[in-house]
C-alpha cells in the first residue's frame, strides 16, 4: 500500500500497487470491482518482474554475470 492523495478531493487515499501474471488480470479486476466499483485500475505490461513468485533474483544476477563475462572476453579478443 502506497500513501496517496485524491487529485480532486485532496483527501488521503491508499494506492494499492500489485504485479500479477497475465492470466490473473481478469481475476484481479473482478476482486477490485467487488470491493470498490468506483476504483481506478490501470494495467501496464512489465518487461520483467524479479522476485518471489516470478523470476528469482539469483537467476537474473547469474544471467547478467554471464553476459558481462562474455562481453569482457569479446573486448579482450577484439584488442588482440
Amino acid at each position: 500500500m502506497i500513501p496517496g492523495t485524491g487529485i480532486f478531493t485532496r483527501s488521503p487515499r491508499g494506492v494499492l500497487l500489485t504485479v500479477v501474471h497475465n492470466r490473473e488480470i481478469y481475476k484481479l479486476t473482478e476482486i477490485v470491482h467487488d470491493e470498490d466499483p468506483m476504483a481506478f485500475v490501470f494495467v501496464h505490461e512489465a518487461y520483467q518482474v524479479l522476485g518471489e513468485g516470478f523470476v528469482p533474483m539469483s537467476r537474473f544476477v547469474e544471467k547478467v554475470e554471464k553476459t558481462e563475462n562474455r562481453r569482457s572476453t569479446w573486448k579482450y579478443r577484439k584488442q588482440s
